[in-house]
C-alpha cells in the first residue's frame, strides 16, 4: 500500500496553490488597469489580501524559517539561505519586468491609447500613480511569497523522502 501523504504536505501545497492564484489575479488587476478599471479596482485589494493571508498562512506552516528568530540547526540555515537566494533573485527580475512593464505602458498609451478610456483620463497623474502602486505591490507580495514558496517545496520534499517523519 502507499504512504498517505502526510497533512502538513497537503497542507503546504493548497497554500502554495492558492497563493499563486491569488498573485495571478493580483497581476490580472495591474493588466486591466487601462481597459477596466472598475473590475481592476475592485480585484486588486481582494486578491492582495488574499495573498497576503495565504502568505502568512505558509509562513506559520513552515515555521517561520524565512525570517529565523532563533538558532538553526546546519541544516535549516541551508534551507533558509537557498530561499533568501531564490528571494533576491525573484526581486531582481520582478523589478526588471516591473520597469519593462512601465516603459511598455508608457510607449502603448502614447501610440496607441485605449480603446474604452480617453487618452487624457489613461494618462492622468491619478490614475498613472494607481498603475504604479499595482505594480508595486504586486513585487512586494510575490518576494515574500517566493521565499515561503521555496522554503515549503523543500520541506515537502524531504518530508515525502523521510516517510512523513
Amino acid at each position: 500500500m502507499a504512504n498517505a501523504i502526510p497533512a502538513s504536505v497537503s497542507r503546504r501545497k493548497r497554500l502554495v496553490l492558492a497563493g499563486d492564484i491569488f498573485l495571478g489575479l493580483a497581476i490580472m488587476a495591474a493588466a486591466l488597469h487601462f481597459f477596466a478599471l472598475g473590475l481592476s479596482n475592485l480585484l486588486w485589494p481582494i486578491a492582495g489580501i488574499a495573498a497576503t493571508i495565504c502568505t502568512t498562512w505558509l509562513r506559520q506552516s513552515i515555521r517561520h524559517l524565512d525570517v529565523p528568530t532563533t538558532e538553526m540547526d546546519e541544516y535549516e540555515l541551508r534551507l533558509h539561505t537557498d530561499a533568501r537566494e531564490k528571494g533576491l533573485k525573484t526581486a531582481l527580475i520582478t523589478a526588471i519586468v516591473l520597469f519593462l512593464v512601465a516603459g511598455a505602458t508608457a510607449f502603448g498609451l502614447q501610440a496607441f491609447g485605449t480603446e474604452q478610456v480617453t487618452a487624457e483620463e489613461a494618462t492622468s497623474g491619478a490614475n498613472i500613480a494607481l498603475f504604479f502602486a499595482k505594480l508595486i505591490y504586486i513585487q512586494l507580495l510575490w518576494i515574500p511569497f517566493a521565499i515561503a514558496k521555496e522554503l515549503a517545496n523543500k520541506l515537502n520534499t524531504d518530508e515525502l523522502r523521510s516517510g512523513g517523519n
